[in-house]
């Protein structure tokens, strides 16, 4: 609902009713932390199995000697000479 100012009449704020906070207690887990609790059930072997790929790629994708031009051709991508 909004709700004026009580110190400047020219603000408006919006104000969670408790209609929307019981509908947002029933709302379902956020996907990213739905993603942190199962990953942290995981056996220690099987997080590193996940995250090694995942680091491997984070690395190329900061690489400096990769041309981003051809991003936006179609084609294959080369290193820059």
């Amino acid at each position: 609902e909004r709700q004026r100012s009580v110190q400047d009449k020219r603000k408006v704020h919006a104000v969670l009713t408790s209609k929307g906070q019981e509908a947002l207690k029933q709302a379902p887990t956020p996907l990213q932390e739905h993603f942190i609790n199962r990953f942290q059930k995981l056996e220690e072997w099987e997080q590193s199995l996940l995250l090694s790929p995942v680091q491997r790629i984070s690395t190329m994708m900061n690489a400096e000697d990769i041309d981003v031009a051809p991003m936006l051709e179609l084609g294959s991508i080369t290193k820059a000479d």
